[in-house]
């Protein structure tokens, strides 16, 4: 009997999902409508708590990340001449929105990276100082590479120039539970199905108390099962079992970096701050192209991410565009079992590469 599929792609969902999710969103599918407005309300609040809310009122509940990204930036009111400020390591979920505020007269301005950093604060205060940004939009952890960006200066930066700060956390919530009104940015986004565990079809918005919030029209309706799974997921989260989860697969994503790092036709990528990273690995291999990879990878029973993730302007910020990376990412249940399969696989794969020494 084959051995089941090895998922290490779980910076693009987490799977599988924790059983308490599985049920939950079950019961929800079948449960009396005449419940529905209760049991919405009490799992609204229940997200919010987590996240360190004391109520509701700020916290938009949206199909999913993009679908909150997308009302953060629409709903903000907007002036010709105004500029937004990102990073080069953007998601095309907060990138395409923002190219779009182009036709109304509003200007990007990309931070570069900087050195072995994903961002460079000293460009970014250097920006402020022009007086005409509105907003600074960035992601807190990149989709791509795992490099954590310095969210808490930037959003320092942004108040200090009378900026607002839109944060999508959609790669971090889960992996650390977020105090967003702590925080201080005016405007969070997240995803519900990634290393929060949750299922597809959730997600949310905070908006900071002096902002208006978008209403649920503007979003769409949410997913009744989606948010009963978030409920479980952030629950199951709280567990005691789950506490030293992204050390156990840091420790996981390095072993891969130190076993990689033994080929000479093997490039590492955005691996410059150590200790400052969640545990994604990603890397290209000279003369084989990232889907190639992959392709031979999933031949083998292991899932991995080949190509762009939806993120080409990072592909262009890391040199490693049109073809893009192989991403792995590892997720809290992997162990050294699951890892020693993926290195019997990638050396399978790998072939004949020279490995000094």
């Amino acid at each position: 009997m084959p051995e089941p599929t090895l998922f290490l792609n779980q910076a693009g969902t987490s799977w599988p999902k924790p059983e308490p999710v599985r049920k939950a969103v079950a019961d929800a599918l079948v449960q009396d409508p005449a419940l529905w407005g209760e049991a919405f309300a009490s799992a609204h609040l229940a997200v919010a708590e987590w996240f360190g809310l004391s109520s509701t009122e700020r916290l938009l509940l949206t199909p999913g990340g993009t679908s909150a990204l997308s009302a953060a930036i629409g709903g903000l009111e907007w002036t010709p001449g105004d500029r937004v400020v990102t990073s080069a390591m953007e998601h095309e979920a907060l990138a395409v929105p923002i190219r779009a505020l182009a036709e109304r007269g509003v200007r990007r301005t990309v931070i570069p990276r900087w050195r072995a950093q994903p961002f460079d604060l000293g460009a970014l205060e250097r920006t402020l100082r022009a007086g005409d940004v509105r907003l600074v939009a960035v992601t807190a952890v990149s989709n791509v590479t795992g490099e954590r960006l310095p969210i808490e200066d930037i959003v320092d930066l942004a108040h200090e120039h009378d900026a607002r700060c839109l944060v999508d956390a959609a790669q971090l919530v889960g992996w650390e539970r977020l105090d967003l009104s702590g925080l201080d940015a005016d405007l969070v986004a997240f995803a519900g199905h990634k290393a929060l565990h949750g299922v597809w079809g959730i997600g949310g918005l905070y908006v900071a108390p002096d902002l208006a919030t978008p209403g649920w029209c503007d979003v769409g309706s949410v997913d009744r099962a989606a948010l009963a799974g978030l409920v479980a997921a952030v629950d199951w989260l709280a567990q005691p079992a789950q506490s030293g989860r992204l050390g156990r697969a840091l420790a996981l994503a390095e072993r891969l970096v130190g076993w990689l790092d033994t080929y000479e036709a093997i490039i590492l990528h955005g691996r410059g701050a150590p200790g400052w990273r969640l545990p994604t690995v990603a890397f290209t291999v000279q003369g084989t192209g990232p889907g190639t990879i992959a392709r031979a990878l999933e031949a083998h029973g292991v899932v991995a991410s080949g190509g762009h993730q939806c993120a080409p302007e990072t592909h262009v910020a890391l040199g490693t565009s049109p073809d893009g990376v192989v991403r792995i990412s590892f997720g809290a249940q992997h162990t050294e079992a699951d890892l020693d399969r993926l290195l019997e696989a990638l050396a399978t794969v790998l072939g004949d590469l020279d490995r000094p020494g």
